[in-house]
């Protein structure tokens, strides 16, 4: 089974959503990024066997009902490569959240660090595909719509998916701050 835990901010950028699956339909993407609500993933989505996955969900009960919402600061909409994204400011408690969720996981269920888990940056992802050229064109279809300066971090979501798949992670569970 896989895991993804992350923050639900789909509801605060419902303009550029709504046009970024427009662009992504007539540029005909091959895998869409919106099979799940616009989120920032809190660490890299990792694989527990069957036999935890009730004892993680325990724990993450466990992790999010003590947080409280916060704010994040939007940087700005980038486009690097493979991937656009709406860059997230740095923001020290989501590196300590980050921190923790990765010591919690390693320490009690052996998941390793994903190479990216390292060096996190936050940030939530509208196209990503092989075809760079697609992806930039998405870019420069995009990059006008206004996005807000912050978004209100208070709806947490763990994700779940048997393959761990681009494209087939759904809502397991949502917790509302």
């Amino acid at each position: 089974m896989y895991v993804w835990l992350g923050i639900d901010v789909d509801c605060q950028l419902q303009e550029i959503k709504e046009k970024a699956i427009r662009i992504e339909e007539q540029l005909k993407f091959s895998n869409s990024n919106f099979t799940l609500p616009l989120h920032i993933s809190l660490k890299m989505s990792f694989s527990i066997d069957n036999s935890v996955f009730d004892e993680v969900v325990a724990d993450m009960d466990d992790f999010f009902n003590q947080l409280k919402g916060f704010t994040i600061e939007i940087e700005q909409l980038q486009c690097l490569d493979n991937i656009c994204w709406i860059k997230m400011k740095q923001n020290l408690l989501l590196n300590d959240i980050h921190d923790r969720l990765n010591a919690l996981l390693k320490d009690k269920y052996g998941v390793p660090l994903h190479e990216y888990d390292c060096d996190y940056l936050f940030h939530t992802t509208l196209f990503m595909d092989s075809d760079v050229e697609k992806v930039t064109h998405a870019y420069n279809l995009v990059k006008d719509v206004d996005i807000p300066q912050s978004l209100a971090a208070n709806r947490f979501v763990i994700g779940t998916s048997v393959s761990g798949k681009l494209g087939t992670f759904s809502i397991y569970k949502l917790y509302l701050k």
